[in-house]
């Protein structure tokens, strides 16, 4: 982070924040996450969303307690994607989407995400990429089946 800031990297600072913001959410620090994530966040708005614009907005999506804010967080990083990404924004966005989703009970949401990041990674197989859609399976499988008992 800090040589990002002395060179004046914006771009790689806002990337640095959002791992600063994921690794404070794994810690349970919500509100620094939320606080580094949207930092993040106005940065990439500055330099470009197209860099690490739909990692961040995922990873807000996963962080917020706020419906709207989820639902908004996860439908601008798709219309980012659509207009075309680097791999690393797929995959990662893709992860937080569908734990995003899980977080708020929208299981099929959690399913189509999965579904998509399937799709993206069929013709090169990634293993990271079969674990996250398996698990997510069930995890949505799991919680469709709370809902019933």
């Amino acid at each position: 982070m800090n040589l990002a800031i002395s060179l004046g990297a914006r771009r790689f600072e806002a990337l640095g924040l959002y791992v600063r913001a994921s690794l404070l959410r794994l810690t349970g620090d919500m509100d620094g996450a939320l606080h580094h994530v949207n930092h993040a966040l106005e940065i990439a708005r500055q330099t470009g969303m197209g860099f690490a614009g739909p990692r961040i907005l995922g990873e807000l999506a996963l962080i917020t307690d706020d419906p709207m804010v989820r639902a908004s967080s996860l439908a601008e990083a798709e219309g980012l994607l659509a207009k075309g990404a680097a791999v690393l924004n797929q995959l990662e966005f893709r992860k937080s989407a569908i734990d995003a989703c899980i977080k708020g009970s929208d299981w099929g949401a959690a399913e189509r995400h999965a579904k998509l990041l399937e799709e993206y990674t069929r013709a090169e197989p990634l293993p990271w990429a079969e674990r996250v859609v398996a698990q997510s399976r069930e995890s949505a499988a799991s919680g469709r089946a709370r809902l019933c008992e």
